[in-house]
């Protein structure tokens, strides 16, 4: 098999490695183009000869075809989802958009919610994402409760009426899905919410019309709760180039969203990535071997304009740079002041030190047009957080080294 592609692989994926051997991705991270795998037979991460964890290129790894627990319902086809992160103000314009929910008539979606990137998170008894799983998670999980907030009387009724055969009751379940793929970095996001849809169960009439058998058991065992889901899905159709296209699609028909076509592009997405120090999260991740989702974040400065009945999201010219504060001061102004910060900690080269409107100190990199809160790192460190004892640490790849303490990193520069 040809080596795998970086945007195929995903925390879990099966690979081959080194002599045909079998692996799982065991930890990853895009940005670096590297990889740390589980072996299957052992259990253990594969390490080098000295020791260290060895890190993998998505070049030296085979994607194996992944196990699917349920078939397509449309034989034969692949499916795009999307997930659209954005601020509040982005998702006010949206749920303003999509209107009240429907509870005369089931439609896909039945309704639209943001949760909070903060609480896009499970509780401490939730069981693992399971597509056929009907008790996922308890009322301990975060995204369960704000599900339960957001869904009044009125659509609880009207969704246990679509099966009055069966118990109904609420399932974070794409969204939750969502959570395990994208890790901690998703809650880093403050201020940032996830567009979440609701779908309900089809109808006892509906499921018995559905003449293919696979369809039809879908409907009836699988899509029989008051599904938490991702944005928007959709299979792909003849006239999609791609399932980025198919994903698009799904977009403008089941929400009436249409995103810039310069914010669907991976260089577009990372930048927006780093700007919010969240340089790690996925752009995207595989659902099996049949559906590939799109992680796409909407930039803070990102507006939106209604245009022949679509919502649609640009990036607004500004003569700021992005993350400075146009009604204050200058990013030349805030290079002038940086004496103001002179008993703080030296920063990597090109990267100041800026005031929100609020008094929050951040940091800006001028020649990048990149904002954080985290504390920027010299080049090559990365952030990282240990699964054994859940610290945080300093990471360099190729160096192979590794420190709990930011001031053995800073001493590098």
């Amino acid at each position: 098999m040809p080596p795998a592609q970086l945007e195929d692989l995903y925390k879990g994926a099966r690979v081959r490695y080194t002599g045909g051997k079998m692996g799982v991705v065991a930890d990853l991270w895009p940005m670096l183009d590297e990889f740390w795998i589980r072996d299957v037979q052992s259990g253990e991460i594969v390490r080098d000869q000295f020791g260290a964890q060895r890190i993998f290129r998505s070049g030296d790894l085979e994607l194996q075809a992944q196990p699917k627990k349920l078939p397509p319902t449309n034989v034969g086809a692949s499916q795009g989802r999307v997930l659209l992160i954005g601020t509040q103000d982005h998702m006010l314009s949206i749920l303003r958009k999509f209107g009240a929910a429907d509870t005369s008539t089931r439609k896909d979606p039945q309704m639209v919610l943001a949760f909070p990137c903060t609480d896009c998170c499970c509780g401490p008894n939730c069981a693992e994402f399971d597509p056929v799983g009907r008790n996922l998670c308890d009322m301990e999980c975060p995204m369960m409760k704000l599900a339960i907030d957001g869904l009044d009387d009125d659509m609880l009724e009207f969704a246990r009426s679509q099966r009055p055969d069966t118990l109904v009751a609420v399932r974070p379940f794409h969204l939750k899905q969502a959570h395990e793929a994208l890790g901690e970095e998703l809650q880093r996001l403050e201020d940032h919410f996830c567009l979440s849809t609701v779908s309900v169960p089809y109808g006892l009439a509906e499921i018995r019309s559905t003449s293919d058998a696979i369809e039809r058991e879908i409907k009836e065992q699988v899509r029989c709760q008051i599904d938490i889901g991702v944005s928007s899905e959709g299979f792909l159709e003849p006239g999609d180039s791609s399932l980025q296209q198919a994903a698009k699609r799904s977009l403008a028909e089941s929400l009436k969203i249409s995103v810039s076509d310069d914010l669907w592009t991976d260089e577009r997405q990372l930048q927006v990535r780093r700007g919010l120090g969240v340089a790690g999260l996925p752009l995207k991740y595989w659902d099996g071997s049949e559906t590939k989702v799109f992680v796409l974040l909407l930039p803070p400065d990102a507006t939106s304009k209604e245009e022949k009945g679509v919502l649609r999201f640009v990036v607004g010219s500004t003569k700021a740079a992005p993350g400075v504060d146009a009604t204050h001061k200058t990013v030349k102004e805030w290079r002038e002041e940086q004496d103001d910060f002179k008993d703080l900690p030296k920063l990597p080269p090109g990267w100041i030190r800026v005031k929100s409107t609020a008094g929050k100190t951040y940091y800006y990199h001028t020649a990048k047009k990149q904002s954080t809160y985290d504390f920027p790192l010299p080049e090559g460190w990365t952030k990282q957080v240990s699964k054994s004892s859940g610290k945080s640490y300093f990471f360099h790849s190729k160096k192979r080294k590794s420190t709990y303490d930011l001031e053995d990193v800073m001493k590098e520069m």
